[in-house]
Formats: structure tokens, sequence, C-alpha cells
């Protein structure tokens, strides 16, 4: 058996509490944990630790050159589940800021070679 249990990323982010509503709201994510600057989401076997920074201490806004990717078995009936959260006017956009949060959704599935 592996050692290993997951890989949890560090996301940083200007506003914990828009992050925290996408995460929770849209996502699906629970909150295990929250500090005044950061929070630990799960979801099934993914985790995220989101922390909030700000100034010049902070992430630079923009494309910061990373992605995070979650493998799903069934994309069909993820893609059911969001979809009517992700159709609704205002429900994760927001054009206050630079950041921008987006969902894609492949068919493709990985093949061995």
């Amino acid at each position: 058996m592996s050692n290993f249990i997951q890989v949890t990323p560090f996301m940083h982010v200007d506003n914990l509490d828009r992050a925290l509503a996408f995460f929770t709201g849209i996502l699906g994510f629970e909150t295990q944990f929250r500090a005044p600057d950061y929070a630990y989401l799960h979801r099934e076997t993914v985790g995220f630790r989101i922390l909030e920074q700000k100034g010049p201490d902070g992430a630079p806004p923009g494309n910061r050159r990373f992605a995070y990717y979650i493998d799903v078995r069934d994309v069909d009936r993820l893609f059911a589940e969001l979809k009517p959260k992700l159709d609704t006017p205002g429900r994760c956009t927001d054009r206050s800021t630079s950041t921008t949060a987006s969902v894609n959704f492949s068919s493709s599935r990985p093949t061995a070679t």
C-alpha cells in the first residue's frame, strides 16, 4: 500500500471570502478549517489550502503560470451537478478584480501507450 495520501496545494488569493464562496457554493467543497486569512477545504479525496495575501506580499494578479487539475471518474456526473450553479447569473463572476475562476470540462480520457 502506498504511503502517500494526497497532494494538497496552497492557493494564494486576494479575497478569501470570495474564494470560499466559489469552492463551497459552486464546486461543493466543505470548509474543514478556517482562520482569518487561511482555510482548508475538502471534497471526497481532494483538498485545497487557501491563503489570503494582499498588498506587496500577495501573489501578482493575472496569469500566475500554474493550474489545478482535479481528476474525476465521471466527468458527465460532475458536469450535471455543477452546470445549474454555473449557469446562475452572478454566481461565479466578479469583475471587480483581475482574479478569474473557470471550470473546464473535458471528455478526453488519458490512454496508456
